[in-house]
């Protein structure tokens, strides 16, 4: 198998990824013996190997939604190096058939609201806006708002530096080309920072 993956390498990071997603999926799932039948379920899979330290990370997030015709997945982080803070990331959106690519500077995530977290030391993201590309006008083709439905948060160390994590269940409505989408998802967001 072509992994197909990246390759990024500084003093704490060598290390190859590839994220797989708009699977479709069917079976059947059972939590807590209650069965779930999925039909027309969609999943993603996320795979990484080499040195990974996640002491040089400022935010590392991978963010997830699922359309009613389509599916995007956004990987981008902030590393804090010698040389400054440096961005990566890329994005993919697969919506009515058709692949979109998004390099780093051809999206942008802004977190827009923030509120107070029970189980860590800082305030966490509620809601953002999801932009990526642009039409002949300058104006994003993807513009989504992005909100939280519930997380869960938790506090670990990694040697001498504390790291948050927090998992979210998101609810995303915004256009794409001009054209209403809707959608749910998940986002994963590990830092080093505190907002206050």
């Amino acid at each position: 198998m072509d992994d197909g993956g990246k390759l990024a390498v500084c003093p704490t990071l060598a290390q190859r990824f590839y994220d797989m997603f708009a699977f479709k999926v069917t079976g059947e799932i059972d939590v807590r013996g209650k069965k779930i039948i999925l039909e027309n379920g969609r999943g993603i899979i996320e795979h990484g190997t080499g040195i990974f330290s996640n002491l040089s990370i400022y935010d590392w997030r991978w963010f997830n939604l699922q359309l009613t015709n389509g599916a995007i997945h956004i990987f981008y982080h902030s590393l804090d190096l010698k040389e400054g803070l440096i961005e990566g990331g890329e994005g993919a959106l697969v919506i009515d058939g058709e692949w979109y690519h998004f390099q780093r500077g051809d999206f942008k995530v802004e977190e827009v609201k923030y509120s107070e977290d029970e189980n860590i030391p800082t305030k966490v993201a509620t809601e953002w806006r999801v932009t990526g590309g642009k039409d002949e006008e300058g104006k994003p083709l993807l513009d989504l708002k992005v909100t939280s439905t519930t997380k869960i948060s938790w506090l670990g160390t990694h040697g001498k530096e504390n790291q948050t994590l927090t998992n979210y269940v998101l609810e995303a409505e915004g256009t794409w080309k001009k054209k209403e989408i809707k959608g749910k998802g998940t986002m994963e967001n590990q830092q080093h920072r505190i907002i206050e």
